[in-house]
């Protein structure tokens, strides 16, 4: 129950932070509503679980086999996530709403998210750190899978919240502050969880 605990506060600081896929649902929701931004939303899961997959079938045949590493990996990992934490902390106020709002005409589709997912490499990278810092874990092909299924559904809460929120992130640059800090503090935390 720990790992999974922990392996959602790591997760939810990097999928609810302002990346490329979250900046689309805003500018796609603030444009053509919610309800139009559905598809695309379903688009976005479908990479980043693949990539998941992928690599817990694969992580539970080479970590098994790699033990020594895991605690290098591991420690990596974490470092990575506090150099993120750091970042979203000091992070900047997002451009203004004119500067990233999609236009009417920006497809919205199941397809056009699942392209605009395999044009981020963020996606790559978060679930490769993921499953770097929970190396230990991920040798079980179940625990593995399980942490396929939690970084799909914390994507999918990040993306509904990030479209329900559109017009009330562009609307108020004080809210989007308390989030980048929010976030940074979470993943500060949960890798400190890591430790314990």
């Amino acid at each position: 129950m720990s790992f999974v605990l922990s392996a959602v506060l790591v997760n939810l600081p990097l999928a609810f932070s302002p990346g490329p896929a979250n900046l689309m649902c805003v500018g796609i929701a603030a444009s053509k509503g919610f309800r139009r931004t559905l598809p695309f939303i379903g688009g976005l899961q479908v990479l980043p679980l693949v990539y998941s997959v992928l690599v817990a079938v694969g992580a539970s045949a080479v970590l098994s086999q790699l033990e020594q590493v895991s605690g290098i990996i591991k420690v990596l990992g974490s470092l990575y996530m506090l150099w993120l934490a750091l970042r979203m902390w000091r992070a900047p106020r997002a451009p203004a709403q004119n500067e990233t709002q999609a236009s009417p005409a920006v497809a919205s589709g199941f397809w056009q998210g699942v392209a605009a997912q395999a044009a981020n490499p963020r996606n790559i990278l978060i679930v490769v750190t993921l499953y770097s810092v929970f190396a230990e874990q991920s040798q079980s092909l179940e625990a593995g899978l399980a942490l396929a299924v939690i970084i799909t559904l914390c994507n999918l809460a990040s993306h509904l919240c990030w479209s329900l929120g559109a017009s009330t992130l562009r609307a108020s640059p004080r809210f989007e502050r308390y989030q980048n800090r929010l976030s940074g503090g979470l993943l500060v935390v949960a890798v400190a969880l890591l430790w314990l």
